[in-house]
C-alpha cells in the first residue's frame, strides 16, 4: 500500500519565504467523484499506470479502479497545492499538472518499495554444490546465556554432509531427532542426508506463490532432507523455529505447506522426483514436537 493522504506543493508564484503570504488549495481529492475526470487524465499521461504495467509492481491489485478509489491504494489521497494568498482559484491546467506531478512522486514510490521477485510454482533442478556451502550460524536475541553456541560433531554420522553442525539449543534438538529416526529412514529409502543451507551463502531461494501473496521476501528454510530409493526421491524443506519468531514467521510456515508435489511442477524431472515443505519443528518450554514433525511425514507417507 502506498501513504493515502498526500500533499502535493505546486508553485504557483507564491513567495516561497514568507509563509503568511501562502495557503494550500486542494487541486483534487481521489475520493471526490467530482474530480475523476481530471485525476483519470492525469493518469492517462503516464504509461507507468497502465494496469499490465502497475500490477508487474503489484501483484494483488485487480484493476485500475481499485487502485485509484480503494483506501488501500490512492483512494484516500488528497493533491494540495501552495499558492500566494489571494490568488485567483486554480485552474483546471494548474490542478492536472499537480496531479501529474504527484503521480510520478507515487511511481517512485512505488519502484522502489513494490518491486518484488514473486514465485511460482515451478521448481528448477539445481546442482548440490551450488547450496551446500560452508556456514555460519546466525545468534538471535531468544538464546540465553545457557544457550548453547557452538560446533557440534558429526563424525561418524554420514547423513550429515558436515563434519561438524554451528548450533544452538534448537538446531541441536532438531538435529538430534532428525538423528533418532535416521535407522528408519536409511532401512526405508537407503540414502537419506541432512543438508544445512545458509541462505547468506547461496542464492537459491524460495519465494511465495500463488493467490494473495503479501510477502516477497527471499526466504530459504534452514534445512533439506534428502532421501533416495528405487522408487522415489524426495527433497523436504525443514525448519526449526524458536517459539518468539512462530508468529511473525507464519508466512513462511505457510508456503512451506503450499510445496507437495500436488502444487508445483519440477521442470527437467519425471514423478519419481518429489518435494515437499512441511510445518516448523517447535519446541515450547523444552518439550521437543516431534509427534508433530514425525506424524506429519508419517502422514505424508514420506516416513512409514
Amino acid at each position: 500500500m502506498v501513504d493515502t493522504v498526500s500533499e502535493h506543493r505546486y508553485d504557483t508564484g507564491a513567495d516561497k519565504n514568507d509563509a503568511a503570504s501562502t495557503t494550500l488549495e486542494i487541486a483534487a481529492r481521489f475520493s471526490n467523484p467530482k474530480d475523476k475526470a481530471l485525476i483519470r487524465t492525469a493518469v492517462s499521461f503516464n504509461t507507468f499506470y497502465r494496469f499490465d504495467s502497475l500490477k508487474k509492481y503489484c501483484p494483488t491489485l485487480t484493476s485500475m479502479r481499485e487502485f485509484l478509489t480503494s483506501s488501500d491504494w490512492l483512494g484516500n489521497a488528497i493533491v494540495r497545492v501552495k499558492i500566494a494568498t489571494g490568488s485567483p482559484a486554480l485552474t483546471n491546467e494548474q490542478r492536472l499538472t499537480a496531479v501529474k506531478k504527484y503521480l510520478v512522486r507515487v511511481q517512485t514510490a512505488i519502484s522502489n518499495n513494490f518491486k518484488r521477485s514473486i514465485g511460482t510454482n515451478e521448481f528448477m533442478p539445481v546442482a548440490v554444490s551450488e547450496v551446500i556451502q560452508d556456514y555460519q550460524k546466525r545468534v538471535g536475541d531468544q538464546f540465553g546465556k545457557g544457550a548453547l553456541i557452538g560446533p557440534d560433531s558429526m563424525q561418524g554420522k554420514d547423513w550429515y554432509v558436515y563434519d561438524y553442525a554451528i548450533v544452538d539449543t534448537l538446531e541441536k534438538h532438531f538435529i538430534d531427532h532428525i538423528n533418532s529416526i535416521m535407522p528408519e529412514l536409511t532401512h526405508q529409502y537407503g540414502q537419506a542426508y541432512l543438508l544445512r543451507i545458509d541462505e547468506r551463502t547461496t542464492d537459491f531461494k524460495l519465494h511465495d506463490f500463488g493467490k494473495n501473496i503479501f510477502h516477497y521476501e527471499g526466504y530459504m528454510p534452514d534445512f533439506i532432507l534428502y532421501l533416495e530409493n528405487e522408487n522415489f526421491i524426495y527433497q523436504i524443506f525443514l525448519e526449526p523455529k524458536g517459539t518468539p519468531y512462530v508468529e511473525r514467521d507464519k508466512w513462511k510456515e505457510k508456503l512451506l505447506e503450499r510445496i507437495n508435489p500436488d502444487n508445483i511442477k519440477i521442470l527437467g524431472e519425471d514423478e519419481k522426483v518429489k518435494i515437499y515443505g512441511l510445518k516448523f519443528y517447535v519446541e515450547d518450554d523444552g518439550k521437543e514436537d516431534t509427534h508433530g514433525l514425525f506424524q506429519e511425514m508419517r502422514d505424508k507417507n514420506i516416513l512409514q
